[in-house]
């Protein structure tokens, strides 16, 4: 017999130790109790979007809430605000909005991208010469990324600077090829700089003989920075002046700060 609800609900008669129960009986609140929970699940997919964005898929043994792919403008299901939510712009990709942009995105091989993580690695085109006893910022005219605008290669060019929200841990790489000249002996620093006070890390090379007069160094740190911080490579020679840097990319001198967490 076809269940009632959701026009009406049936009402079914009490039993006793000597009735007889036939399967009708059974299939009967079976099909009642089936119709209730169809009609229920129904009523809360309409209750939570009653606009239809959200819909409500049943399977013959598991049921599930099947949303729209959504925009990053839109997501599919939004959390709070219009353009905050999930989303998927693609086969098996999903996406997190903010804003209503991309902010981290997991697509079908699990690699996952940020857009929006800031990053940046500026470089010096050509050479600066550092006298002995200064240690001066090393200029950066030439940017490969920067993503957050974490870098300007014309003013205060030497600084990578954290952008207003990118509280986080950094990862810092820095080199340069110091060049100190043949017969001359050399202590040659290349130091990773906090705000203009603090060095965070060193890479050094010291020289007493005429014929070691050029090598490139690196040099690394993790570090825990806030907005407004900012990073600098600076060179630092003792006893003859240094150039450092080159107009070859592969030995210039070139700093990267990368978001991580």
């Amino acid at each position: 017999m076809a269940a009632s609800y959701p026009t009406a609900v049936k009402v079914f008669t009490s039993r006793n130790s000597g009735d007889v129960i036939s399967q009708a009986h059974v299939n009967d609140l079976q099909d009642e109790a089936n119709a209730i929970e169809s009609g229920l699940l129904t009523g809360i997919a309409h209750a939570v979007s009653p606009d239809g964005d959200v819909t409500r898929a049943l399977g013959t043994s598991a049921k599930r809430w099947l949303h729209p792919s959504g925009t990053a403008a839109a997501p599919g299901v939004a959390v709070g605000a219009t353009g905050v939510g999930v989303y998927s712009s693609g086969a098996n990709a999903l996406e997190f909005g903010t804003a209503g942009i991309k902010a981290i995105g997991i697509d079908s091989t699990q690699f996952i991208d940020s857009p929006t993580q800031p990053r940046c690695v500026a470089y010096h085109n050509t050479t600066q010469v550092v006298v002995a006893g200064n240690a001066d910022a090393l200029a950066l005219n030439s940017e490969e990324i920067d993503v957050s605008a974490m870098h300007d290669p014309v003013t205060n060019n030497s600084r990578v600077t954290i952008p207003t929200g990118g509280d986080g841990l950094y990862l810092v790489l820095g080199q340069s090829q110091a060049n100190w000249g043949s017969g001359n002996t050399c202590q040659a620093d290349v130091r990773i700089r906090k705000n203009g006070a603090t060095n965070l890390a060193t890479a050094t090379v010291v020289n007493s003989g005429a014929a070691f007069a050029l090598v490139t160094l690196h040099t690394s740190t993790l570090v825990a920075l806030v907005a407004t911080d900012y990073i600098e490579l600076v060179g630092a020679p003792a006893t003859s002046n240094c150039t450092y840097g080159s107009a070859t990319v592969a030995y210039a001198t070139r700093c990267s700060v990368v978001k991580l967490w």
